[in-house]
């Protein structure tokens, strides 16, 4: 029997024990955060670093215009994909835990699917062969950021990627 329901244990001591098991869980919910703090201080400053030197645009735009559009533009689609992610959670999930969390948790997994697509030359357009391996990455850094199973993780990246894909047909029309 717990400590904490036991009737042999005095007030005060179950006051103690109460006090301590807090400050375990919160011990454990910092540490949650460390995680994808590390991913995102890695992913996102070298995604903009892939960027800023990958080129390829007009003499007259500028490479701040180039990162602050970037910016704008990852912003966006955290916003989409915390929709993704909310859409999810109502139909199959059922939680995915604070909302905080969740957020730093969904963009350190939105840093890397951008990397992935810098690296293997997609750009931020998303072309067929690697907008295919990043959502693979991403749909194995959302079960592996919130474990969720391999079929939830999926359904949220494809999900987010249909809503990427559209944000980007949508970047296309306001250029």
């Amino acid at each position: 029997m717990s400590p904490i329901y036991d009737p042999r244990f005095s007030k005060t001591k179950r006051d103690d024990v109460l006090q301590l098991e807090r400050e375990a869980s919160r011990q454990s919910s910092r540490f949650e955060y460390i995680k994808p703090l590390v991913i995102f201080g890695i992913t996102f400053p070298f995604s903009l670093f892939l960027v800023a030197n990958s080129g390829g645009w007009e003499q007259d735009v500028t490479t701040a215009s180039v990162l602050g559009f970037f910016v704008i533009s990852f912003g966006l689609s955290l916003l989409l994909s915390m929709v993704a992610l909310l859409i999810a959670a109502k139909i199959l999930i059922g939680g995915f835990g604070p909302i905080g969390l969740a957020v730093l948790r969904l963009a350190s997994a939105l840093a890397v699917f951008d990397v992935v697509l810098l690296l293997l030359g997609g750009g931020w357009h998303f072309t067929v062969f690697p907008g295919l391996v990043a959502t693979i990455i991403l749909a194995g850094m959302i079960v592996w950021l919130f474990d969720f199973d391999l079929t939830e993780g999926a359904l949220v990246a494809i999900i987010i990627c249909v809503l990427k894909l559209a944000l980007v047909i949508g970047k296309f029309f306001l250029l």
